[in-house]
């Protein structure tokens, strides 16, 4: 089974939806090494979910996998291409085809604690921060995910502490998953062409339990957020009404800044300060 997002589309009187933002990849190989990485989060069985199924170009690739699949896709243009090409797939219940918005799709209703999946896509660059978040959310839902993305955004989501890349997104990542960007993809792989190279990052859950409620969760999300937006400023001036300059000390140098703060090091600030 071989695809040309390219020429299916013109097949069936179509063309990429900007309102979508649908760039298709093209090369096959890259598609076959996401599906690679997919394959290495788990050596068990597992669901796996992929938002924005496309043409279904990586949904062959991760179909090879043979794990139990689930493709979400939006564009109504787009599910009968793929109802007919994975017809044999779906009648033997080998692939789940949902026609959704999958940054609303609720990953509950497939992965729970016991039964952990994969998340994975070529991810719309104006909805990677939404479904980077959504992912976050979802945690304990899930073994980890691979995300094709634009290169500068996996650059500050793989970044380390006391690097300029290091921000919001990384602090609150970090805590729940090692972030690996294992190969970049240039502009020429999609169809039509970006104006950025892209990259495909790994989020692999780590051993965490307990560290957070999903309420408490919720609240240290826009703390760190807030505390980023401040972030040429002194930790000691930015937190100076929410807690005491002794309490600040026993817990970090007040002299530092944001990118500078360590997960671990935010989250004991969150359970010291006044909200």
């Amino acid at each position: 089974m071989s695809f040309n997002s390219q020429k299916v589309l013109i097949a069936h009187g179509l063309k990429p939806k900007k309102s979508f933002g649908q760039n298709f990849m093209m090369d096959e190989n890259i598609n076959h090494k996401i599906a690679a990485q997919v394959k290495a989060l788990s050596s068990k069985a597992c669901p796996i979910i992929e938002f924005g199924a496309g043409t279904g170009s990586l949904t062959k690739n991760l179909l090879s996998i043979d794990y139990p699949l689930y493709a979400i896709e939006r564009d109504r243009d787009l599910i009968p291409i793929l109802q007919q090409t994975f017809h044999d797939f779906l009648q033997n219940q080998k692939l789940v085809l949902l026609e959704d918005d999958a940054k609303k799709f609720a990953i509950s209703s497939v992965c729970s604690p016991s039964k952990q999946g994969i998340l994975v896509g070529n991810l719309p660059y104006q909805l990677t921060s939404s479904f980077i978040i959504m992912t976050i959310h979802n945690h304990e839902l899930i073994k980890g995910a691979v995300f094709l993305i634009q290169k500068e955004v996996g650059q500050r989501l793989s970044a380390k502490v006391n690097s300029k890349e290091y921000g919001f997104l990384t602090v609150i990542l970090d805590l729940f998953f090692t972030i690996d960007m294992p190969f970049l993809v240039s502009k020429n792989c999609f169809w039509p062409i970006p104006k950025v190279d892209s990259c495909v990052v790994v989020f692999n859950k780590k051993n965490c339990t307990n560290i957070l409620t999903y309420e408490e969760l919720i609240k240290f999300m826009e703390f760190v957020k807030i505390v980023f937006q401040k972030r040429r400023k002194k930790i000691s001036t930015i937190l100076n009404s929410q807690i005491s300059s002794e309490n600040l000390k026993n817990i970090i140098d007040p002299n530092i800044r944001p990118e500078n703060i360590t997960s671990e090091q935010f989250v004991k600030l969150f359970k010291n300060i006044n909200i």
